[in-house]
């Protein structure tokens, strides 16, 4: 393809990262970085996120919380998919704190994923009061996740 835009190279981030070519989708990010002009949006930061945590890279999931923020992104954005993929890569990696307050910081767009993610990773963590805690406040109940 000649002319690659931000839709083209995010559509080819997302595709490896969402079928767990979590590496390809960062090194395409970074080659994207380096050799375009194109700037990143809200959907390669959704992929971005859903990478890292699927590589364990608990750091560079954090650079791009920051970016994010650095750059006025706000995690409701997006249909609340930037919100939901911080607390499920920080729930994931283990970073219980932050997950909680990136979870807190936007209730309104803590959806049952939201709470799945964050009931899990308090399991995997052994905090179980925390995550009785948390299972006890979910707005729906007999609802099965459907990502």
């Amino acid at each position: 393809m000649p002319d690659k835009n931000i839709v083209s190279w995010t559509a080819m981030i997302g595709g490896f990262a969402w079928n767990g070519l979590y590496e390809k989708a960062l090194q395409l990010f970074i080659e994207m970085m380096r050799v375009s002009d194109a700037q990143p949006n809200g959907e390669t930061f959704v992929s971005l996120v859903y990478a890292c945590g699927g590589l364990g890279f608990s750091c560079l999931g954090k650079q791009v919380h920051a970016q994010l923020i650095v750059n006025s992104w706000g995690i409701d954005d997006y249909d609340g998919r930037l919100h939901r993929g911080l607390v499920r890569m920080y729930s994931g990696l283990g970073i219980m704190d932050s997950a909680r307050n990136v979870f807190e910081s936007n209730l309104k767009d803590s959806d049952d994923q939201c709470f799945n993610s964050m009931i899990n990773g308090y399991v995997r963590a052994g905090q179980l009061a925390r995550a009785q805690e948390l299972f006890d406040m979910v707005p729906t109940r007999n609802k099965v996740a459907t990502q």
